[in-house]
């Protein structure tokens, strides 16, 4: 095991040995907290699993289930290429200086291949998205009135049918399945 001391955003992945697999730990600054799981997720078939510290409203959106007010497009992103979970609750007072918010610890565990199976990942994300884009509206109406998708509203019926899927359900209550059978259903 070598213990490398970096900045991950300028870690240059090609210097790594052949058949090197990563192990990530760092507190990260909630700043960049979003571009670094994009980097973790474009190299993620050389990282095993990452224990990162970041701020407590962004590792419930990681680890939030279908249902839940926290759960969005973040939570599908994280979830479709790891297994998320919360280790624990840190208090704001364990820092110096004191931070404005609290923080968790949260392990991600890299999967060998997507948790869900899809024909292409892109579609996935994109429907993801459509879904998430307006999230008072149905799901009918979210993926019939997004520009990204263009698709006619006869078509969103039939597909959302062909899947079992009741349109009057709103992204949020959708688990990575549903979003899945949605994308495999999509016109090629």
């Amino acid at each position: 095991m070598k213990i490398i001391n970096k900045d991950i955003l300028q870690f240059d992945i090609p210097d790594l040995p052949s058949g090197a697999a990563l192990k990530i730990v760092g507190n990260l600054p909630y700043y960049i907290t979003t571009p670094i799981l994009t980097w973790m997720f474009k190299y993620r078939g050389l990282i095993r699993g990452a224990f990162i510290t970041i701020q407590k409203e962004m590792a419930r959106r990681l680890v939030a289930a279908p249902g839940r007010r926290e759960y969005g497009p973040l939570s599908c992103y994280v979830q479709f290429y790891t297994l998320p979970r919360l280790i624990m609750n840190i208090n704001r007072n364990a820092f110096f200086p004191v931070p404005e918010v609290d923080s968790s610890m949260v392990a991600l565990e890299f999967l060998k291949k997507p948790a869900v199976d899809v024909k292409d990942e892109s579609l996935f994300f994109k429907v993801v998205h459509a879904g998430f884009q307006q999230r008072r509206k149905t799901l009918f109406n979210a993926l019939a009135n997004s520009a990204e998708m263009s698709l006619s509203k006869d078509e969103v019926s039939a597909i959302l049918k062909k899947c079992g899927i009741d349109p009057k359900r709103r992204a949020e209550t959708l688990s990575l399945d549903e979003f899945a059978k949605i994308a495999n259903g999509m016109p090629n």
